[in-house]
C-alpha cells in the first residue's frame, strides 16, 4: 500500500484507509498515471463515486550550452470508481527547458469540490502556478473548474509588489463561464483572489 495514503489521512481507520488506497491505486492504474500523486480528493454524487488525483512528475534537467534546462510537467485526473474505472477528466501542463527557475505547482488544498448550483453533481476545482523567469516576474496563475467532465478556466497572473508599482494581477474568464450561474464565475474569482494576489 502506497506510504502516502497514510501520510494524507493520518487517523482514519485501517479499514477505510485499506479502501481508499485500493481506490487511489484502481484510478491510477486505470488512468496510466504519470508523476506523483501530491494531493487527493473522494466524492460521490449523483453520478457516482469519483477519485481525483493531481500528480507532479519530477523535474528533468538536461545541460544545453554549458546551462542548466529545467523541464516539469503536472497532472490532474478524475475518475469514476468501477469495474473497471472510468476516466471523467484529465489536465496537463508543463513547463520546457526553462533556463532560469521554474514554478509549476498546485495551490494548497487543491481540489476543491463545490456544489454551487444544488444539483447534486460535485464542480471539481483545480488552481496552479506556472512561471520560468530569474526574477520578481508574476507568475502565469490558472483555475479550471470542472462540471460534468467539461472544463470551464480562469487565466490570469499572480500580483506582484515592486518598489510601490503593482505588477499583474490581472485575469480572463472563459467565455463558457457566461452560460454558467453567477456563482461559478464569483468562486472562481474567489480562488483568483486568495492564491494570485
Amino acid at each position: 500500500m502506497p506510504s502516502w495514503v497514510f501520510a494524507k489521512t493520518p487517523r482514519r481507520p485501517r479499514l477505510l484507509l485499506a479502501a481508499l488506497a485500493l481506490m487511489w491505486c484502481e484510478a491510477a492504474t486505470a488512468v496510466d498515471m504519470k508523476g506523483e500523486v501530491v494531493a487527493t480528493a473522494q466524492f460521490s454524487d449523483t453520478g457516482g463515486s469519483f477519485t481525483v488525483l493531481l500528480t507532479k512528475e519530477p523535474d528533468t534537467t538536461t545541460m544545453a550550452g554549458g546551462e542548466a534546462l529545467v523541464s516539469a510537467a503536472i497532472h490532474a485526473y478524475c475518475v469514476k470508481n468501477g469495474q473497471p474505472p472510468a476516466l471523467l477528466f484529465k489536465a496537463y501542463d508543463f513547463i520546457d527547458r526553462c533556463i532560469n527557475y521554474p514554478r509549476l505547482e498546485f495551490v494548497g488544498g487543491a481540489p476543491f469540490l463545490t456544489d454551487l448550483d444544488h444539483d447534486g453533481q460535485q464542480e471539481v476545482w483545480v488552481a496552479y502556478y506556472k512561471g520560468c523567469h530569474g526574477d520578481v516576474s508574476p507568475d502565469e496563475f490558472k483555475v479550471l473548474m470542472y462540471r460534468g467532465g467539461k472544463k470551464h478556466a480562469l487565466r490570469g497572473n499572480t500580483e506582484v509588489h515592486v518598489d510601490g508599482h503593482v505588477l499583474g494581477g490581472d485575469y480572463k474568464l472563459d467565455k463558457s463561464f457566461s452560460s454558467l450561474p453567477p456563482p461559478f464565475a464569483a468562486h472562481a474569482k474567489e480562488i483568483f483572489s486568495s492564491y494570485a494576489r
